[in-house]
């Protein structure tokens, strides 16, 4: 399973694109306009405000964010902040960065092609990393750290997690719960799909017999603050949405993937192990009491009213081929990774352990003290085939687990719990 957050519009003061629509405003005369952009007076104010307490440079910017807390940043946003609160002129140069109050030498690293200019792409990495780049050591650059530029996690071993892997007889549900859902540990089931129909599905199997079947469409390499990851979808289907047959004819080579509501004439071919099912429909943690929770009437009860049958949000599809990849992030929800064929790499981070040290895209989404109560999903932007640790350097002493399904052991299930990036 998977869970997938809807979009949503920004709220609040805003700096956007102008599109000739007022977005976070009920005032017609609380924008100026310069350019082609529409600037919120709120937040000049705010940027003169705080320049009289003396406030610059980094914690400048962090007092007048108008994104955090509330979505990421549009691709466009960060560009246009720093050039208003700048010299306005319509470019991010060394000027505005002076302006600001920012150390010129984190200009020069984040101006990525030299050209004097930071352009949306570039101001977006900035911008998103600024928390850990306040404090990074720019001396490293000609001396770069163990794993700098390369894979996720590449520059240290992973926590052991034998005792996170098990083979039928799988544990009591009761100690399998308090393990595995209350301690927020990630578990490995193998075999869990063995005898199942749906380990016939091939290719072949999939477009002859669901190949009517319309799914819903991403990039095989997921590319959040990245404009150019949705160019074969938006070319080959721009509804981003196919049959599957149709899907399994063009996607050779391509940039996209099925991730879709699975139908229910493929989800009678799968299941769900008993030790993930044993969930109680009577009683369910109460997210309005204060943590550690009291429990209280279930909000879902079972439809025949059985006493248990844990209740799942959403089952997903996910057909591919070639290599996937993620962004760095966590779901909100518990999540069941089921892997009927192929390889797949896990990475799982403790969000409860490195909230502190991590910069949420987003932010104030995870609550660490409260975690049923999490807002919403959240992400960090680094490129995982390629991290850079002069930035992030914080992660290079952070403590990961690892899980990697090869081909030719026996397929499993893996559980992530919500808030493990």
């Amino acid at each position: 399973m998977a869970s997938r957050a809807p979009h949503r519009r920004p709220r609040g003061p805003h700096v956007l694109q102008n599109s000739g629509k007022r977005w976070g405003t009920s005032r017609p005369g609380s924008f100026l306009v310069t350019s082609d952009v529409v600037f919120d007076v709120r937040l000049q104010n705010k940027a003169d405000k705080a320049r009289k307490k003396g406030i610059k440079g980094y914690d400048l910017i962090d007092a007048i964010d108008p994104f955090w807390g509330d979505d990421t940043p549009r691709y466009e946003g960060p560009k246009q902040v720093l050039d208003a609160i700048g010299d306005g002129n319509g470019r991010v140069t060394a000027e505005d960065w002076k302006r600001i109050g920012l150390p010129e030498d984190h200009f020069s690293y984040f101006d990525k092609n030299s050209d004097g200019i930071m352009d949306a792409a570039e101001c977006n990495s900035w911008w998103l990393q600024r928390k850990p780049a306040k404090t990074m050591d720019l001396s490293e650059v000609h001396n770069p750290p163990k794993g700098h530029l390369e894979r996720l996690f590449s520059w240290k071993d992973p926590l052991p997690s034998d005792d996170l892997v098990y083979k039928k007889p799988y544990p009591h549900p009761r100690d399998f719960w308090s393990k595995h859902m209350d301690g927020y540990l990630p578990a490995n089931l193998k075999g869990a799909q063995l005898g199942w129909p749906a380990m016939n599905w091939t290719r072949e199997v999939l477009a002859e017999r669901f190949g009517w079947v319309d799914a819903k469409l991403e990039p095989k390499v997921e590319g959040r603050g990245n404009t150019t990851a949705y160019k074969d979808l938006d070319t080959i289907a721009p509804r981003h949405r196919l049959n599957i047959s149709e899907y399994l004819r063009v996607e050779a080579g391509v940039n996209m993937y099925v991730v879709s509501i699975i139908p229910q004439v493929m989800a009678w071919e799968v299941a769900h192990p008993s030790v993930l099912l044993c969930g109680s429909r009577r009683k369910m943690v109460d997210r309005r009491s204060a943590p550690p929770y009291k429990l209280g009437k279930h909000e879902y009860p079972h439809e025949k009213r059985h006493d248990w049958m844990t209740h799942l949000f959403e089952a997903n599809l996910w057909i591919a081929s070639g290599r996937t990849r993620s962004q760095f992030h966590y779901d909100k929800e518990w999540n069941v990774n089921c892997l009927l064929s192929g390889r797949k790499r896990w990475v799982f981070l403790n969000s409860f352990w490195y909230d502190e040290d991590l910069q949420w895209a987003r932010g104030n989404k995870f609550k660490r003290t409260n975690p049923l109560n999490n807002a919403w999903t959240d992400w960090v932007f680094l490129d995982p085939d390629h991290v850079d640790l002069i930035v992030q350097h914080k992660m290079r002493d952070m403590d990961y687990r690892r899980r990697l399904r090869p081909r030719e052991t026996p397929p499993g299930r893996l559980g992530n719990p919500g808030s493990w990036p």
